[in-house]
């Protein structure tokens, strides 16, 4: 489907089919953020991409049958972006 997608439609096109989510996610990022549960050393509007492009990639995974139900868990539970906030506290 990505291809299909690329093919046939502009980036600008691909980003409003994507609005809601992008509103949505940044909305959680930033509170994230600002709460201290997500990682500040990457821009939220990175984060967002990086996120819906992970989502992406795991649903490929696991409609070709590379990746189970607990890889999707992981992607959509947010655990993730939460992975460097240990060593971001302690200043690394």
């Amino acid at each position: 489907m990505a291809t299909a997608v690329a093919e046939f439609l502009t980036p600008e096109a691909v980003t409003r089919t994507h609005q809601a989510a992008h509103q949505t996610i940044g909305a959680l990022l930033a509170r994230g953020q600002a709460g201290g549960s997500f990682r500040t050393d990457l821009p939220a509007a990175w984060l967002v991409t990086a996120c819906i492009a992970l989502i992406h990639a795991c649903s490929d995974g696991v409609r070709a049958g590379h990746r189970g139900a607990r890889t999707w868990h992981w992607v959509t539970s947010g655990e993730q972006l939460g992975a460097g906030l240990d060593a971001q506290a302690a200043g690394g």
